[in-house]
């Protein structure tokens, strides 16, 4: 269920800038070369004996990493095009006067904890809850949603959606609009700035109501 709703009209209409469908295929385009590159590296090491590993004897790990290369390769980068297709396909955000719809599902403000905001520096890792550069996390009760959704915009089970404000095409009127909405509807938002632990601690605190 991917949470596609049709009802009155929205306020305010954004759509997602259309330099996402270049960076995912330049990114893919990047990538795939990647991936067998590291796989021959790692095979020329072992029969080199740079490294302690045997390309023929120890083949379970010459296909796990023959695996990894195609995955990187075929794999990953479709999904950086398909997950930008996605947002290029309908509106980015939609707000209506009871929700903020986020690439054609519908966010009721009843399931909405609050709203962070942080622009966050690189340096934070990629496996951390939280992504770099300017974005809303939109913490919600996932019971009170009515559907669940993953794929590459948006996870529901982690209880979080991510908005990333620059991938809009007017990030700065967007970044109003929902702003306003927030504050118009009693929703609570916190701009943590580049500040993580800010950040982190405001998510504790909201996570709990």
């Amino acid at each position: 269920m991917t949470g596609s709703w049709r009802g009155a009209e929205p306020e305010t209409v954004f759509e997602a800038h259309p330099r996402l469908r270049e960076h995912a295929r330049l990114g893919g385009c990047l990538l795939a070369p990647a991936g067998f590159l590291v796989a021959a590296i790692f095979v020329v090491l072992g029969l080199t004996g740079v490294i302690p590993y045997d390309p023929v004897g120890d083949w379970g790990w010459t296909l796990l990493i023959l695996a990894g290369a195609v995955v990187m390769a075929t794999v990953i980068p479709r999904s950086f095009i398909q997950a930008a297709e996605l947002k290029l396909r309908q509106p980015f955000v939609e707000i209506h006067p009871d929700a903020i719809s986020y690439v054609g599902s519908r966010i009721p403000d009843f399931a909405i904890r609050a709203v962070l905001r942080a622009d966050l520096p690189s340096h934070n890792g990629e496996n951390s809850r939280w992504q770099r550069g300017d974005t809303f996390y939109v913490l919600v009760r996932r019971e009170q949603l009515g559907f669940t959704r993953s794929d590459g915009t948006m996870h529901t089970k982690k209880g979080q959606i991510d908005i990333a404000i620059d991938e809009a095409l007017d990030p700065v009127r967007m970044s109003r609009a929902v702003i306003a909405h927030l504050e118009a509807t009693g929703i609570p938002f916190v701009d943590c700035g580049t500040d993580l632990g800010q950040l982190v601690d405001a998510a504790k605190r909201y996570d709990r109501s």
